[in-house]
């Protein structure tokens, strides 16, 4: 099944989705679909971080983009969430 679903990410998503994968399966707590939107912003900014450079890079639909992504693996609501046991650390 998780071969299934990392195989239909299109090659040039897939560093971005392991690392967003990372980030839910390693955080202490839950993260926030918030948390996880700074997040792929401040990841995709390089060079000096500018406030303005920042805000444009932050997902408009964090939740349609993680879905998209990860399908059945993920489950949304207020939080970002592992959906099966067997995927959690």
């Amino acid at each position: 099944m998780y071969n299934k679903i990392w195989g239909r990410i299109p090659a040039k998503d897939l560093e971005r989705a392991k690392t967003i994968f990372q980030w839910i399966l390693c955080s202490l707590s839950l993260l926030s679909l918030d948390a996880i939107q700074v997040a792929i912003a401040v990841s995709s900014t390089t060079g000096a971080l500018k406030h303005a450079g920042i805000k444009r890079k932050i997902p408009y639909d964090v939740s349609g983009d993680l879905l998209g992504l990860f399908g059945p693996l993920v489950k949304i609501d207020a939080f970002v969430d592992v959906s099966h046991p067997s995927s959690s650390v």
